[in-house]
C-alpha cells in the first residue's frame, strides 16, 4: 500500500499510532496533514498558526543555535511544537501543544549542563512521554512533557553517534548502536526521573548480509521494543531492514534519501473498501 498527497514541496515529519504527520508549504505558509493511512478520507488539514512571540521564563536572549521541531502526541491524536535553543552551557525548552488552531505553552524547561558543549545532534519524537535529545558532548538530555522535568543521562559505552532510539512496553528506552557492520542494542529503565538504572547491553548483530566488509551503514530507524531497525547502506543507498530477534533482513532498493517512518498497525489491517478512497490513496 502507498498513500499519495498531492503537492510536490511535501515531506513526513512524524508517524504514531497508525498515524502520519505531513508537512506541505504553500506560499510560504506551512499546512499540516494528519493522514490515518486505512481510511485516508477520514484526515484533516490545520493551519499552522503564527508561534507565540518568544520570551518570557527559561528564555535564553543571547542564544547560539535555535530548533524548531512538530511531533505527533504519544497518542497521536494532537500535534506539539518544540522550541529549543542551546548557548555555552545551557539549553532552554519552550513546548506548546495546538488547541483549538492555536499554540498554548505548556512546558518550559532550562537544563545547565557545567564543562560541557551543548551542541544538539539529534531530536528524537517523544517516547512513553518523554523527549529525547542527544548533544555532542556524550549524553541524552530527556525532557518529561507532563512534569517539565529537565535531566541527563550518559550514552552507554563508547557510543557516541550513529544510534537511534525505541519505546519499551515497561517505561523504558531502546538504544540502538551501530559501528562498522555491528549492531548493539541497550535498555535502560527510566521511570518518573529516576536515573539510578545503568545501560544493560541486550543484544548484538556482529553482521549484515547485505553489506560488504567495505559497506557502512547509518541508522534511520527502528520499530518499538528493538524488534527491528532500518538503516541505510552508505555505498549503495539501499535501505535494509533487520529484525533484530530473528535477524531476518530485507532489502528495498530505489527507495529515495530521507528520513524513515515505521508505521506500526494492527495485523491483519483491514483496508477500505476500493470506492471509499479517493486521490490520495493508490
Amino acid at each position: 500500500m502507498s498513500l499519495r498527497i498531492s503537492h510536490q514541496d511535501c515531506h513526513i515529519i512524524d508517524c504514531r499510532n497508525g498515524r502520519t504527520l505531513v508537512e506541505f508549504s504553500i506560499n510560504g505558509t506551512s499546512r499540516y496533514v494528519v493522514v490515518n493511512p486505512l481510511h485516508p478520507t477520514h484526515d484533516f488539514v490545520l493551519l499552522r498558526p503564527q508561534v507565540p512571540k518568544l520570551g518570557g521564563k527559561g528564555w535564553i536572549p543571547n542564544y547560539n543555535f535555535y530548533h524548531e521541531r512538530v511531533f505527533l502526541s504519544n497518542n497521536g491524536t494532537s500535534i506539539i511544537l518544540v522550541v529549543l535553543q542551546n548557548a555555552k552551557e545551557i539549553i532552554s525548552a519552550q513546548v506548546y501543544s495546538l488547541q483549538s488552531g492555536e499554540w498554548g505553552i505548556s512546558i518550559t524547561a532550562t537544563i545547565e549542563l557545567r564543562g560541557q558543549t551543548t551542541q544538539i545532534l539529534n531530536i528524537f519524537p517523544p517516547i512513553n512521554g518523554k523527549l529525547y535529545i542527544v548533544i555532542h558532548s556524550g549524553c541524552i538530555l530527556v525532557l518529561e512533557l507532563a512534569t517539565g522535568h529537565f535531566f541527563a543521562i550518559e550514552l552507554p559505552g563508547r557510543v557516541v553517534d550513529n544510534l537511534t532510539l525505541s519505546c519499551g512496553d515497561d517505561s523504558g528506552l531502546f538504544l540502538i548502536h551501530a559501528k562498522g557492520l555491528q549492531l548493539s542494542i541497550w535498555h535502560r529503565k527510566i521511570i518518573n526521573g529516576d536515573d539510578t538504572s545503568d545501560w544493560l547491553l541486550v543484544n548484538e548483530v556482529c553482521e549484515c548480509e547485505a553489506c560488504d566488509h567495505l559497506e557502512g551503514v547509518s541508522l534511520v530507524g527502528s520499530g518499538d521494543n528493538a524488534e527491528f531497525v532500518f538503516m541505510r547502506l552508505t555505498r549503495s543507498g539501499a535501505l535494509v531492514s533487520v529484525n533484530l530477534r530473528t535477524k531476518v533482513e530485507k532489502i528495498y532498493e530505489g527507495v529515495m534519501y530521507g528520513n524513515v517512518f515505521p508505521l506500526m498497525m494492527v495485523w491483519p489491517a483491514i483496508f477500505p473498501m476500493i470506492n471509499e478512497g479517493n486521490n490520495q490513496e493508490q
